[in-house]
C-alpha cells in the first residue's frame, strides 16, 4: 500500500512539474508596470509605450499584446509613437533613431533611411 502511493504520489509530481516549466528557447514576457511615456487611441487599438516597450491593447477583443524587438519591431527602446488616423499608420520612433510604420493590417515597414 505505501509502495503504491509513494508511486502515485511521484507520477503526480512530475506531471505538476513538467506543465511549470517554459520550453527551451523561449522567453516570457512580463508586463512593465511603470510610467506611460506616450499613449495614443485609435479606434480599435489603444498604443502605449512604456519602459521604452510597446503595447497595444485591442479594445474588441479586450487583448494586450507586446511589441519585442526580436521579431514584431525593428527596434529595442521606443521613444515615441504617432497616429496618422487618415491613413491608420502607426509611426514609431526608437533611441538609436530607427523608425518603423506599423501599418492598419499590422505589418511593419522599416524606413532604414530615416535614420
Amino acid at each position: 500500500m505505501t509502495l503504491r502511493l509513494f508511486i502515485f504520489l511521484l507520477s503526480m509530481l512530475a506531471l505538476v512539474s513538467g506543465q511549470a516549466q517554459i520550453a527551451v528557447g523561449t522567453w516570457k514576457q512580463y508586463p512593465v508596470f511603470g510610467e506611460v511615456t506616450d499613449l495614443v487611441e485609435t479606434d480599435r487599438h489603444v498604443w502605449y509605450a512604456t519602459g521604452g516597450c510597446l503595447y497595444s491593447y485591442d479594445k474588441n477583443a479586450d487583448e494586450t499584446r507586446f511589441y519585442s524587438g526580436s521579431g514584431a519591431l525593428s527596434g529595442y527602446t521606443v521613444k515615441l509613437i504617432r497616429h496618422d488616423s487618415d491613413k491608420g499608420i502607426l509611426a514609431v520612433a526608437y533611441a538609436d533613431g530607427n523608425m518603423d510604420l506599423i501599418l492598419s493590417d499590422g505589418s511593419r515597414v522599416n524606413l532604414p533611411e530615416i535614420r
